[in-house]
């Protein structure tokens, strides 16, 4: 077992883009970007040792195409709309049984 933030660093994570992200969470702060060139699903994978209150801050940019990034089966939160050449920062928490949208912020 890895020390934990934020007594360790957090997770960072480069995704390449796919129509379908799943990403590993064992964490309690895990940072993702993806350059997306398409739109996506996301579905965050929650290890069996993650604590309810852990965060993960998905930084997404979109090409010169309107992109939408859709939550995956256990996340709750709508869709997010990344525009053509912005960057969005979106915050989901593990509540123990699945992730909510707690932000999402367009930067530029």
């Amino acid at each position: 077992m890895s020390i934990k933030f934020p007594f360790g660093l957090a997770t960072i994570l480069a995704l390449p883009y796919a129509a379908v992200l799943n990403p590993t969470i064992d964490n309690t702060r895990t940072m993702a970007s993806c350059s997306l060139t398409g739109d996506a699903s996301v579905n965050l994978v929650p290890e069996p040792e993650i604590m309810p209150g852990s965060e993960v801050i998905c930084r997404f940019t979109a090409d010169g195409t309107n992109r939408t990034v859709t939550p995956g089966a256990i996340h709750i939160g709508p869709a997010i709309a990344v525009n053509a050449n912005k960057i969005v920062l979106v915050t989901f928490i593990w509540d123990g049984s699945r992730f909510l949208t707690k932000s999402s912020v367009v930067l530029n």
